[in-house]
């Protein structure tokens, strides 16, 4: 949201941002000249400051994703297919819903009511089956999903649908979130114990690194941190940290950094803060290229060059005038594009009331297209490079971040503080400082807290999901569990269990339980018997 303005209270003419750095009211050529030439460097060089390609490498298009999902199988197919249509750029960007992504099938009790809500229902292969049919993964080029504690589950669905359509995996990418360390401090997903979390998020990575080099086995997730309350350093701080305990996990393991990191992603959100939001993405390129390069020993370009993919912040959508939120996302995707993020996703403008419209999705569909091929944002690399504020504020950003880099690791690094309930702790005190910044009007949302509309302002269209969708999800999984081989189940499950406890790499197992038409919450119970569950009370949160 927008900076605090202090200039009335206590006499500074300046505003100050949410992590306490001070915005002067004008820079010169003096702040610049404080930033040594060698951290800003050129585009396509280390530290990758001004972007990750060189002038003649950089792509001659800007990759701008949908992400969605609702219903069932057949349903969310169907808006992928509109979107299509629309010229979305990204293939598909699917959204899980809760169920599935806490590992519950949906005919579980506690599954009643959520089925299809806020993603796609997937208890099976066959889930995977018809949301890809009608278009081959080699023609779709591109899947993105959101499968964190469930992600060797999600992957091996969709290897094994691949393989079902005689589609080399070769001839498509997948990019799985698979971030399970942040679902305990900044979105709730988690299953099993953090440690145990880890391992299977390892797996995952390794298994791609290994077998499918082409593939994104991990989008370390800073984006949630923010929408759960974080400022733009913590985000950018513990979403690096949580990365690192990836690669120290998956590198210990024998796996070459060189090989290893080009895959890795980093996904941020973007807010209302343009600048911040700018030099927040630019310091994330500089120190990631830093800790591959000096602590894990990469010695390729590739590996020390973060990928970065952003998205517009939910939290800054508002339920009021929800038409201002076009403005909103509009400005962050500017953001996005001026900070070098690789790909970008956009939400629309009524996600703060519901799933979105058809009529909403294709508005956020418009807003990279019209940026990039319209006002071409994407002509020319870090096209605010140089400028004194923002590459003040760059490494304003990247000193603040090694001063908490350092209190982390001395607590024993993000494992450690995930468990102890540091982040957690860090973020929600932001998000109640902010909560009382917003109450007392330090801070400014337009129509929620200042500038309110009349109240006949007329309601736009909501989306309304088709209430039978959920009773059909059940059915269809009845079904698949009436026709498939039993013991071809059981064998699998008893063979993942086995795997499992013997510390062996879970994804070939689970590709085999897959092919049986083992459901998600039943692969899920193998681990959870071996695991156990996530206590937060017995863990300091």
């Amino acid at each position: 949201m927008a900076y605090r303005d202090h200039s009335d209270s206590d006499g500074d003419d300046g505003t100050v941002t949410r992590d306490g750095i001070v915005i002067k009211p004008v820079y010169d050529a003096d702040d610049l000249a404080a930033v040594p030439a060698t951290e800003i460097g050129a585009p396509g060089e280390f530290p990758y400051t001004r972007g990750i390609f060189a002038p003649a490498d950089r792509p001659r298009s800007w990759r701008a994703e949908h992400y969605a999902g609702f219903g069932g199988a057949v349903e969310s197919k169907e808006r992928f297919a509109y979107l299509k249509r629309m010229g979305t750029s990204g293939g598909m960007s699917i959204a899980l819903d809760m169920p599935t992504q806490v590992g519950l099938d949906s005919d579980h009790p506690l599954a009643a009511g959520e089925v299809g809500h806020v993603g796609v229902a997937i208890d099976t292969l066959a889930d995977v089956e018809e949301l890809f049919s009608g278009s081959r993964l080699d023609e779709i080029r591109h899947v993105f999903c959101t499968a964190n504690s469930i992600a060797p589950i999600i992957l091996a669905m969709i290897l094994v649908a691949a393989e079902k359509q005689g589609v080399s995996p070769d001839s498509f990418t997948v990019q799985l979130q698979n971030d399970s360390l942040k679902e305990y401090f900044a979105r709730g997903t988690q299953i099993y114990p953090v440690r145990d979390a880890l391992r299977l998020s390892a797996d995952t990575i390794e298994y791609c690194t290994r077998h499918l080099p082409e593939w994104s086995p991990l989008s370390i997730s800073g984006a949630h941190m923010r929408g759960a309350g974080a400022t733009a350093l913590q985000e950018l701080t513990y979403t690096i940290c949580d990365g690192l305990a990836y690669v120290e996990e998956v590198s210990d393991r024998g796996v070459d950094i060189d090989t290893l990191a080009p895959n890795l992603e980093l996904h941020f959100t973007v807010q209302m803060d343009l600048f911040e939001e700018v030099a927040k993405l630019r310091a994330a390129r500089r120190i990631w290229a830093k800790l591959m390069r000096e602590r894990f020993g990469a010695t390729s370009d590739v590996a020390m060059a973060a990928w970065i993919t952003t998205a517009t912040s939910g939290v800054t959508l508002t339920a009021q005038e929800p038409l201002n939120n076009i403005i909103r996302t509009t400005t962050e995707t500017i953001a996005a594009i001026l900070g070098g993020a690789n790909n970008h996703r956009v939400a629309s403008y009524d996600e703060a009331l519901s799933i979105p419209t058809k009529d909403s999705a294709r508005i956020a569909t418009r807003i990279p297209q019209i940026l990039t091929l319209e006002a071409e944002l994407t002509s020319t690399a870090d096209p605010l490079g140089g400028s004194f504020f923002v590459e003040s504020l760059t490494s304003e950003l990247e000193s603040r971040f090694w001063q908490e880099f350092a209190v982390i690791e001395e607590r024993g690094g993000a494992v450690a503080a995930i468990e102890d309930g540091y982040f957690f702790r860090n973020i929600v005190d932001s998000a109640l400082r902010w909560q009382e910044d917003f109450d007392s009007g330090a801070v400014t949302v337009v129509a929620v807290n200042r500038y309110q509309s009349e109240a006949d302002e007329t309601p736009p269209e909501i989306f309304e999901g088709d209430p039978d969708a959920e009773q059909r999800q059940v059915d269809r999984l009845h079904q698949v569990k009436a026709t498939r081989d039993r013991t071809a189940v059981d064998a699998s499950l008893a063979a993942l269990a086995e795997a499992t406890e013997r510390g062996d790499n879970v994804v070939p197992t689970v590709l085999d339980a897959v092919r049986a038409y083992a459901t998600v919450g039943e692969i899920c119970e193998v681990w959870s018997k071996q695991f156990g569950s996530w206590d937060a009370a017995a863990n300091a949160l």
